[in-house]
């Protein structure tokens, strides 16, 4: 299977901005702390109506919006279609111990992939990645979002080669974060979930600074340029 890496990237290796990376832990850079780091509890413990807009939840394929403590199976029987070759995985992302768990499907056909966090069998988080999607596909992704959570304002973070958005209300967070990776190709990953496992995931603003930062440095280094700043 030649993609994998595409939701292995976000769950097996963890995700580091929308690039795939050890994730760091909350407090602290240095490597004993990160080894250590084991992700806590959910703290998000209502569960409500997302029927309508004002609230933080993923939309990006036909049904219902997913939110946390959604139907994790009809959740994930919305992308994983046993007539499309693919590939099915459980392993858990670093850092995560029962009684959380992981599914994750990836069509191989449709380059995309998507993935579930459960705690003790209940939906915590959901990602969603499409590996060569164009500007008007991003476009249409920000503004069903933005619909969907209806005036809560956008973090920004524009990077030279990485660009993000989060959305966040009480202890729900929403990321989409687009990577060129060719021609009119961009990598898109949208992602919703508790504070805590998207903490664990690296999809913070924090990490999301530090990511983009980091990325723009590489790009110049790989170029013989000097780096700004």
């Amino acid at each position: 299977m030649v993609r994998r890496a595409l939701i292995l990237c976000l769950l097996i290796s963890a995700l580091c901005g929308c690039q795939g990376g050890d994730v760091a832990a909350p407090a602290g850079d240095s490597t004993v702390q990160e080894k250590a780091y084991t992700v806590g509890e959910p703290i998000t413990n209502d569960k409500r109506d997302v029927k309508d807009t004002n609230e933080i939840a993923l939309v990006v394929r036909h049904g219902a919006p997913i939110t946390i403590y959604s139907n994790h199976e009809s959740a994930f029987q919305r992308f994983h279609d046993t007539k499309t070759v693919g590939f099915e995985s459980d392993d858990l992302p670093p850092h995560f111990q029962p009684p959380y768990s992981a599914k994750t499907w990836e069509e191989d056909s449709l380059h995309l992939g998507f993935g579930e966090i459960l705690y003790n069998g209940e939906l915590v988080a959901a990602i969603y990645e499409e590996d060569k999607a164009n500007q008007s596909r991003l476009d249409g992704l920000i503004r069903d979002h933005q619909d969907q959570v209806g005036d809560l304002k956008d973090t920004y973070i524009d990077g030279q080669h990485v660009k993000y958005w989060f959305w966040e209300k009480d202890s729900r967070r929403l990321m989409i974060c687009a990577f060129p990776t060719g021609r009119d190709e961009i990598r898109i990953t949208v992602a919703m979930g508790d504070d805590v496992v998207m903490d664990g995931l690296g999809m913070s603003i924090a990490r999301a600074h530090k990511d983009q930062a980091d990325i723009d440095k590489s790009y110049f280094r790989t170029k013989g340029l000097a780096v700004p700043g």
